[in-house]
């Protein structure tokens, strides 16, 4: 990067050297400048970032799907005593198992997110928040500016920590790491832990009374006592993680408003460098739409089979008793369908802005190459008779190059993502769709009928 080589040191031979300190001056030693210094500093910071500092909560996050999967294999294949005729505990165990496997990996490929920001050269000092210029002449103003003026306050600059991008960006790393692993956490975790164990009384009919701890744990045996246990401790570890995947998003957003960003037209990703962003916020609504689809698909399944009596035939395909959960299902798959999209989008969103900032500049490189073109046309056009051949070519390949040049750079991005993630977003939402609005029970009815015309 340009900031790095301008402050390397000058690279000398030993003989340079000792000419200009004398021979018996001893070894030269180069003190390191403050730039070194800083991007030293920065390039630790990145190398030693942690999403989660603590070694044991690390540990868990790797392990637990890892258990949760054996528990399912075991009791299905070996032991089948609790899972083999509770499909919707066993989907809702495999469902978990998957969520922590993609959320453990979006924790562990965090610091390579902000690597490659940082290496590409994506990142510069905020200049402006203003409304930014779009194509058709009008402006793009931030989600907030819709509001009444009276609920907002007025959004400033984010002040820099210092003019270099190299101390604002490490700033921002360590910060970051703070709001990640902040006590704050701790809170979240307490509060889904008490959520699960409030919900026993009312899952079990007991009521909720001042009595209901004891009255839970009374008349069951060790096993299940350790069960109940278990599922409020998973609940508190899915407290920190939400919490983690709650500061990805808001940090996402942070980048957008701290810094303007340098949009790299040509690009392999297609995103102008900035992929990693639509990733990682990508993983995030991937992980809420994995707990969409079980919804989802267990409302299709429940509707289906009371409406054809499945259970006639098969005890195992007998979701009537099922029935019950429906109505909360629901609501929580529309819950869970606002906040897949506003994971996936809302911390886009001031990236996006700045995409947009960044169009602007390069489009107004672009149309002083058009001016250019069209200068050169027009002398040709006017000297057409008395321009030499050779000039005439001159003047041609140049025109050609230019052309060339504004078309390979004439489609900016403006989204961190490109149309594979879109698809990608879309079809993850199909299944909680289509239970929310009755269409997948149709669907499968008429699948129904028409298998039922083929011949057998």
């Amino acid at each position: 990067m340009d900031y790095l080589r301008e402050n390397q040191p000058d690279e000398k031979t030993g003989d340079q050297i000792r000419g200009e300190v004398g021979e018996d001056a001893g070894p030269v030693i180069h003190e390191p400048s403050p730039a070194q210094i800083l991007s030293a500093e920065l390039t630790k910071a990145l190398d030693e970032f942690a999403p989660v500092s603590n070694r044991l909560l690390n540990w868990l996050i790797e392990v637990l799907p890892l258990v949760i999967l054996a528990f399912v294999l075991v009791d299905v294949l070996v032991t089948r005593q609790y899972l083999i005729g509770d499909l919707m505990l066993l989907s809702g165990l495999l469902a978990a198992a998957i969520a922590g496997f993609l959320l453990y990996s979006q924790i562990q490929g965090l610091p390579g997110v902000l690597r490659p920001l940082w290496f590409r050269g994506a990142l510069d000092l905020r200049k402006t928040l203003r409304p930014v210029p779009s194509e058709g002449g009008k402006t793009v103003a931030p989600l907030w500016s819709m509001l009444p003026a009276r609920w907002r306050s007025p959004r400033r600059t984010p002040r820099p920590v210092s003019d270099s991008v190299e101390e604002n960006f490490k700033t921002y790393v360590g910060d970051f790491q703070r709001w990640l692993n902040h006590r704050l956490s701790w809170l979240l975790g307490l509060l889904f832990a008490a959520i699960l164990a409030i919900s026993f009384p009312y899952r079990w009919q007991m009521g909720l009374t001042f009595t209901w701890v004891g009255d839970l744990f009374r008349g069951i045996s060790w096993v299940d006592s350790l069960g109940i246990l278990s599922q409020i401790a998973i609940a508190y570890l899915i407290g920190l993680l939400a919490w983690r995947m709650i500061v990805i998003a808001v940090q996402v957003s942070r980048l957008g408003h701290r810094f303007d960003l340098d949009v790299q037209v040509q690009h392999p990703d297609k995103s102008g460098g900035l992929k990693p962003l639509g990733d990682l916020c990508f993983s995030n609504a991937l992980i809420i739409s994995i707990l969409g689809i079980y919804l989802g698909g267990w409302i299709i399944a429940i509707d289906f089979s009371v409406s054809n009596q499945l259970g006639s035939t098969n005890p195992l395909l007998d979701f009537s008793f099922y029935n019950l959960w429906e109505p909360f299902f629901r609501q929580l798959l529309l819950l869970f369908l606002i906040l897949a999209m506003l994971a996936f989008f809302m911390p886009l969103y001031s990236v996006h802005l700045a995409m947009i900032r960044k169009r602007a500049e390069l489009q107004q490189m672009l149309d002083g190459i058009s001016s250019r073109i069209d200068h050169l046309t027009k002398q040709l056009l006017d000297r057409a008779e008395d321009m030499r051949v050779d000039e005439a070519e001159q003047i041609a390949k140049e025109i050609s190059h230019l052309q060339q040049v504004y078309q390979n750079n004439s489609t900016i991005p403006v989204w961190p993502f490109d149309r594979s993630h879109l698809i990608k977003f879309v079809s993850t939402q199909t299944i909680p769709v289509l239970g929310l609005t009755n269409i997948g029970p149709a669907i499968l009815d008429l699948i129904k009928s028409l298998l039922g015309l083929l011949p057998s």
